[in-house]
């Protein structure tokens, strides 16, 4: 006895719910269970002449990674642009050299010239 096309559709749908199901599942665990990184602000600084606000922020990836440092020229109290990551860094030491130079735990980037750093 041959089955119809519409008996078939209910296979096929669950077929392709398990497909869907299987090749998401590393997503779903990590979005419902772990979640993605945490953000903990750290320091914010203005440049001397307004011009740039950069925010520094220590990431915090899950029990299995160190914490690392990022730190972003600011657009609309946003995260805009990331100019500097580094791993394996907990705190951010930052200063103004001049009003689009900055100094990030040493690092002098120049924001004029949309220098960034990461390593």
């Amino acid at each position: 006895m041959k089955k119809s096309v519409r008996q078939n559709i209910p296979f096929f749908i669950l077929l392709l719910g398990s497909i869907l199901l299987y090749a998401l599942f590393p997503y779903i665990i990590k979005v419902l269970f772990i979640g993605g990184p945490s953000y903990e602000l750290l320091e914010e600084v203005h440049s001397p002449g307004e011009t740039y606000i950069v925010s520094a922020y220590r990431v915090n990836a899950g029990a299995t990674t160190d914490y690392s440092v990022e730190a972003y020229i600011m657009k609309n109290n946003k995260k805009g642009k990331k100019i500097y990551s580094k791993y394996h860094e907990h705190d951010a030491e930052m200063s103004w050299i001049s009003d689009s130079q900055i100094s990030i735990n040493g690092i002098v980037l120049d924001l004029s010239k949309g220098e960034t750093y990461k390593e």
